[in-house]
């Protein structure tokens, strides 16, 4: 009796630790999908990415127009001023479910002190090889949480 009571006590705490260690650890957050992920996702040659953005971001509008489009698909996003004085650039960065945030796509929109958006540029990252021994890409994952997931938040400090 004493070691069946011991056992289920194991099992248990077998299982919670666990549990535990997954939901700390190694579960990834769910992010929005759209008719844009799903495009991205279905495109396979990442030459053409920029053009599958185009057709869903509103390219010639403002970086914050841009970024509530991709923050409906699951993109976080950032603006930052760029090194030449009034301008500034907006990144985003969505990691595919399921890859340890080791996959995903960015996107990246360039805007000068006029209000001109001169280059925009989609792309997808695959930093397979910085997985770490739990199955993640630590580094993409925190750059991920830097950027926001909302509009008010967007303006993020230059790089050092």
């Amino acid at each position: 009796m004493r070691k069946t009571v011991l056992t289920i006590v194991a099992a248990a705490a077998v299982g919670l630790f666990g549990a535990g260690f997954y939901g700390l650890v190694l579960r990834e957050e769910p992010v929005a999908t759209g008719e844009l992920v799903e495009a991205l996702l279905e495109e396979a040659d990442e030459n053409k990415l920029t053009e599958v953005f185009a057709g869903y971001v509103p390219i010639e509008a403002g970086l914050e127009q841009q970024a509530a489009v991709l923050i409906a698909n699951g993109f976080r996003c950032g603006v930052r001023p760029s090194n030449v004085e009034g301008s500034r650039y907006l990144t985003c960065d969505r990691p595919n479910e399921g890859t340890g945030y080791c996959r995903g796509f960015q996107f990246f929109s360039y805007q000068t002190k006029a209000g001109e958006i001169i280059e925009v540029l989609g792309s997808a990252f695959d930093g397979e090889r910085h997985r770490n021994i739990l199955g993640r890409c630590e580094n993409f994952r925190q750059n991920f949480f830097e950027l926001a997931d909302d509009l008010d938040n967007l303006e993020l400090a230059a790089e050092p």
